[in-house]
């Protein structure tokens, strides 16, 4: 059950915004890319914000997400994995590395039950609405753009029409129970806390429609393990790779019969 602590800890730590909208639901006007490419970068920067602040996740989407915790030039811990809804039914699988140990996780959510594969197989009914909410936390890294109150705004015109807002210098700094939460498990485990956060920065990836397609988020800091102290850094990673309204069906898993029914319930608590 070691695992679904971990993803417990995990769900409980992480906050809304990969692809959820945190704040801000005003709808902001469709702007076609010839104006868009037009405006002046100021307009621009500003727009995509607001473009950002009022995001919701599509109903029909495939993303690719990852993370990655780095000290003194050694990987302690990574995820990297995709997940996938076509409008109801959702799948999310990841590998998850820790030192020198790799898990496979996967996680599918059909027909009102939620297949659970951590290292034991489990299964629980839950309503659609619950479901697209866990998934969603579980890939939300971020936090809101407006938290951090960053003071430096770079703007990129790629030559495929997409745009980079590389967000940096943050007023607010960046605090355990705004991002960092989710080692909680990863300092139960293996002794490990970080401090001293610094070059803190969040790129967003608009489309050439101004539509936000991605987020990477950036920064340097301390680690301490058994009191040696080291310098390291954290990024985490989400992208939408397709929003196509056709896709492939998901399945339950082969053998959902062998799926155990707990007890209690993460989704009753």
């Amino acid at each position: 059950m070691k695992g679904k602590q971990w993803f417990a800890l995990l769900l409980a730590g992480l906050l809304c915004l990969s692809v959820t909208a945190c704040g801000g639901s005003e709808e902001i006007p469709e702007i076609s890319k010839e104006e868009l490419s037009a405006m002046a970068d100021e307009e621009l920067i500003s727009f995509l914000l607001d473009r950002s602040a009022s995001f919701q996740e599509p109903q029909v989407f495939e993303a690719e997400m990852s993370y990655r915790y780095t000290s003194a030039d050694t990987t302690v811990t990574s995820m990297s994995g995709t997940v996938r809804s076509n409008g109801i039914d959702r799948i999310m699988t990841f590998d998850r590395t820790v030192g020198d140990t790799t898990e496979s996780l996967t996680y599918i959510y059909k027909n009102g039950t939620m297949y659970w594969n951590d290292g034991g197989l489990y299964r629980y009914d839950v309503e659609s609405e619950q479901a697209a909410e866990y998934f969603a936390k579980q890939y939300s890294y971020f936090g809101t753009v407006s938290s951090y109150g960053f003071a430096r705004k770079d703007l990129l015109r790629r030559e495929d029409g997409y745009y980079h807002l590389v967000l940096s210098s943050p007023a607010n700094g960046v605090g355990d129970a705004d991002l960092l939460s989710p080692l909680g498990w990863l300092e139960e485990d293996q002794a490990v806390t970080l401090s001293s956060y610094s070059d803190v920065y969040l790129s967003l990836c608009f489309s050439s429609e101004g539509h936000l397609v991605g987020k990477t988020l950036g920064l340097d800091c301390k680690m301490t393990n058994d009191g040696v102290v080291t310098e390291g850094s954290v990024v985490y990673h989400f992208r939408i790779r397709s929003v196509e309204p056709v896709q492939n069906p998901i399945s339950e898993p082969d053998n959902a019969e062998s799926y155990e029914i707990p007890k209690a319930s993460p989704f009753t608590e």
